[in-house]
């Protein structure tokens, strides 16, 4: 077993037992991050941010946000922030009619539809189409 798959799984294994409090203080990080690098207006701080950590394949690791937020006209606005397992901002996906609840190994999971429910993350970079609940959505990738 090469030491870069070993170090994954240390990563995993111990991000199933870490507690809430560490996820609170990373998640205002990666939050400051999505306002520098994200287009203005995609993350407003009085959104619902929710973190969802390590999710791992055997290439990659990701930490993933979900956000949702009403604008003033009562338009929710809902998004997904992909970042490398070093907490670079990859891009997100946008336009979802719920947000994911859960997520297992590689798997980000929305609440189950028999027209697609997961985000399947298999590569070293996220999917470029999901397909969530009948709909087909895009990652919108950051252009360094």
């Amino acid at each position: 077993m090469n030491r870069f798959y070993f170090a994954k799984i240390i990563i995993l294994v111990l991000g199933l037992f870490t507690p809430n409090t560490i996820q609170a203080r990373e998640l205002p990080e990666l939050i400051d991050i999505l306002s520098k690098k994200a287009p203005k207006g995609y993350y407003p701080k009085d959104a619902d941010y929710q973190l969802f950590k390590y999710i791992c394949n055997s290439k990659n690791c990701f930490n993933v946000i979900s956000v949702e937020s009403v604008t003033s006209s009562k338009k929710a606005i809902r998004r997904i922030a992909v970042f490398s397992g070093n907490n670079d901002y990859l891009g997100s996906y946008s336009g979802f009619n719920e947000l994911p609840q859960s997520a297992n190994g590689n798997v980000l999971e929305f609440p189950k539809s028999e027209f697609g429910y997961k985000i399947v993350f298999v590569s070293e970079q996220p999917p470029e189409t999901v397909w969530i609940d009948g709909e087909v959505y895009g990652f919108e990738k950051v252009i360094h």
